[in-house]
C-alpha cells in the first residue's frame, strides 16, 4: 500500500510542478488546494488495484477523503484570500 500511496504522491506533485511552471504561477495556498485534490482523487482512483484487501482499500478511502477535504478547504481560504 506504500507504494501506491508514494507512486501516487509523485505522479500528483509531477502533475503540479508541470502545471504550474506552464502557467508561471507561484505556489500559494489556492493551488495547494489544488494539490490536495489532485492527490486525493488519484489516491481514490488507486483504489481499483487493492480492490481484494478491504484493509488498505479502506485506509486508502480514508486518506483520500481527507486530502479532498482539506484541497476544498484550502481552495475557499485561497479564494477568500485573494478578494
Amino acid at each position: 500500500m506504500w507504494i501506491i500511496l508514494v507512486i501516487n504522491l509523485l505522479v500528483a506533485m509531477a502533475i503540479v510542478y508541470f502545471g504550474l511552471k506552464e502557467r508561471q504561477e507561484d505556489f500559494n495556498l489556492f493551488t495547494a488546494g489544488a494539490v490536495f485534490i489532485v492527490f486525493g482523487l488519484i489516491l481514490i482512483i488507486g483504489l481499483v488495484l487493492v480492490m481484494n484487501n478491504f484493509e488498505e482499500l479502506s485506509v486508502l478511502q480514508f486518506v483520500g477523503g481527507i486530502l479532498i477535504a482539506i484541497g476544498i478547504i484550502s481552495l475557499i481560504i485561497g479564494f477568500v484570500h485573494c478578494f
